[in-house]
C-alpha cells in the first residue's frame, strides 16, 4: 500500500489492481484474493 500512488497509473496486473482497490475499501489480504471478493483472481503474469 505504501509504494502504490492511488493519483499514478501503476502498472498492475487486473488481480492485483482489484486487490488493491479492496484494501483501499478496507479489506485485508488473503481475502483480497478470495474468488468471492475478486473475480479477477486468475487474471495475474504468468
Amino acid at each position: 500500500m505504501k509504494h502504490i500512488k492511488v493519483e499514478e497509473e501503476n502498472f498492475l496486473w487486473v488481480s492485483n489492481q482489484r486487490a488493491f482497490d479492496l484494501m483501499r475499501e478496507g479489506m485485508l489480504p488473503p481475502e483480497t484474493s478470495d474468488p468471492t471478493n475478486n473475480p479477477d483472481y486468475e487474471m495475474i503474469d504468468a
